[in-house]
């Protein structure tokens, strides 16, 4: 896996646990969104 791959899973890793916890931290949610969109459409 390159490490693109391995950054991609792990946002969404990262994205999935705010979602099941209940995202108490909207701004954290976002930012991680914001940068999985970000990365990848480079």
């Amino acid at each position: 896996m390159n490490p693109a791959d391995k950054y991609i899973e792990e946002l969404i890793d990262a994205i999935h646990t705010c979602y099941i916890i209940g995202a108490n931290n909207d701004w954290e949610y976002a930012v991680l969104c914001e940068e999985l969109d970000r990365v990848r459409t480079c």
